[in-house]
């Protein structure tokens, strides 16, 4: 059983998991063009694989200007660099790890559209338009099934291997997440996790600023929010690696940083 799982088995009745945020490794553009960091996950065993962009809100993001890096975690450096992709805002991504091929989420302006990368050559294979709008996409191992979140909501359902929505698996939010920003998400056998950004606290009331990851059991109800502390900084992308929980936040500098969340003793 993952440390995931365990994340989501803690909660024992209470809506709050206080958290510690331990920085890991940060992983930084090579591109003065492309600072923007989104969608990234960790492939379970070697790789990151991270975007950068470059945001074009002049074509309401048809434009942007994508790239991938492949960083290697025990190397602590970036090994590959995608050429310029047009991906959108790739607002999220997740490694299927029986097909060995990275899924992303184009998000904004094509909020239906998956892409899916050879995560060797960084190239776009084919594209698959959904039948739901979406901002995170996570694969589900145990299931060879999809979590996705719904666009312009905090709701969630499950896709199958073929990208097709389960019926029945349609699950509304908690209302006490309904102020926050969508970031990435991610799941285990049990769980699934969304990334959130305290925007509007950080813009009209910082003492009470607090950014969390929102917990659902996989087939329909609300656990509870893990709080954990990255500063005011905008969490991207939510993913798991070797039984850690990873959030990586970006900096607006070029940068995104990885931070282990780790129950507080």
């Amino acid at each position: 059983m993952s440390q995931f799982t365990l994340f989501g088995d803690r909660f024992a009745g209470a809506p709050i998991l206080h958290t510690d945020a331990t920085e890991r490794f940060t992983i930084r553009s090579p591109l003065a063009r492309n600072q923007n960091a989104q969608g990234g996950c960790t492939d379970g065993e070697k790789y990151y694989y991270q975007v950068f962009l470059y945001r074009d809100n002049d074509s309401g993001q048809e434009e942007n200007e994508v790239r991938i890096l492949k960083y290697d975690i025990a190397r602590d450096e970036v090994v590959q660099m995608s050429r310029d992709l047009r991906l959108h805002h790739a607002n999220d991504m997740t490694y299927n790890s029986k097909t060995k091929k990275l899924i992303l989420c184009n998000n904004a302006p094509h909020r239906n559209r998956l892409t899916v990368i050879d995560p060797e050559t960084l190239e776009p294979e084919r594209t698959v338009e959904l039948s739901v709008d979406v901002f995170g996409i996570s694969y589900i191992a145990s299931r060879d099934a999809y979590v996705v979140g719904l666009s312009f909501s905090k709701s969630f359902c499950l896709l199958d291997s073929e990208f097709r929505v389960i019926e029945g698996s349609h699950q509304e939010p908690s209302p006490l997440t309904m102020h926050f920003v969508n970031q990435g998400i991610c799941s285990d056998e049990g769980y699934v996790y969304f990334a959130f950004w305290d925007a509007q606290n950080v813009r009209e009331n910082p003492e009470k600023f607090q950014s969390a990851i929102a917990v659902y059991h996989l087939d329909g109800g609300y656990v509870g929010q893990i709080y954990f502390d990255v500063e005011t900084r905008e969490p991207e992308n939510i993913s798991f690696h070797e039984g850690q929980l990873w959030l990586l936040a970006g900096s607006g500098d070029g940068s995104i940083s990885c931070f282990e969340i780790t129950e507080k003793e």
